[in-house]
């Protein structure tokens, strides 16, 4: 191989043109995964907000049927409370109307 100036540069602008050739959809291709990677990261940020809405909002129905379990409880709990009151009256007027 010759040495000289014209081989030389021939030869550094054909090496150019294959690492041009070659890498060059390399690079696009990495940025393109660079852009996808990007993208994912936004998309799986959005996932993680709509995740932390949604558990927001399953504690909220917990919560409220939490209240509408208590809230049952208390009812029939009254209601219990009325049917041993309005069973003394019975009993009382019972009573009353045996001794009349």
């Amino acid at each position: 191989m010759s040495h000289d100036k014209n081989g030389e540069s021939r030869i550094v602008e054909k090496f150019g043109l294959i690492l041009h050739k070659y890498l060059t959809p390399v690079y696009e291709a990495l940025n393109g995964l660079k852009k996808d990677v990007d993208g994912l990261k936004k998309d799986v940020n959005e996932l993680k907000g709509l995740k932390k809405d949604v558990q927001e909002l399953k504690d909220i129905q917990l919560r409220m049927e939490n209240k509408l379990v208590d809230d049952n409880k208390l009812l029939h709990d009254r209601d219990d409370i009325h049917d041993k009151k309005l069973k003394d009256h019975e009993k009382r007027i019972t009573r009353l109307e045996d001794t009349i």
